[in-house]
């Protein structure tokens, strides 16, 4: 089964982001800031695919940068960004992001792009 973690959401946002990779059959996890990442990845606990919000909701860090954080220590797992704006969606692409999606979307659409990115 795949993990999907999703990062730097604000609770609605995160619970539906969770409830969306559930229902493409992930385990889910969810946290806050760049420190809890780390904390997770360091602890060998496993994730297939990062969903990043653009600005982290707990503490205004910015979602591209922690992408490009993740990726040197785990280069085999994916990243998303989660955001409405094109730029970020660009920035986050050259952080080595795959092509993420907006809140603003489907919910059929964001949970075909989480499949996708899982198979």
């Amino acid at each position: 089964m795949h993990t999907v973690v999703v990062v730097g959401h604000g609770r609605d946002d995160g619970l539906l982001l969770e409830s969306m990779a559930r229902d493409v059959g992930a385990r889910t996890a969810s946290l806050r800031t760049w420190n809890d990442t780390q904390e997770y990845i360091d602890t060998g606990r496993p994730a297939d695919l990062y969903l990043v919000n653009d600005l982290l909701d707990a503490n205004g860090e910015q979602g591209a940068e922690l992408i490009g954080d993740v990726l040197q220590l785990c280069p085999e797992t994916r990243c998303m960004i989660v955001s409405d704006y094109q730029t970020e969606q660009e920035l986050a692409a050259t952080q080595g992001a795959i092509p993420g999606f907006g809140k603003r979307e489907s919910r059929d659409n964001i949970k075909a792009k989480i499949k996708d990115a899982l198979a």
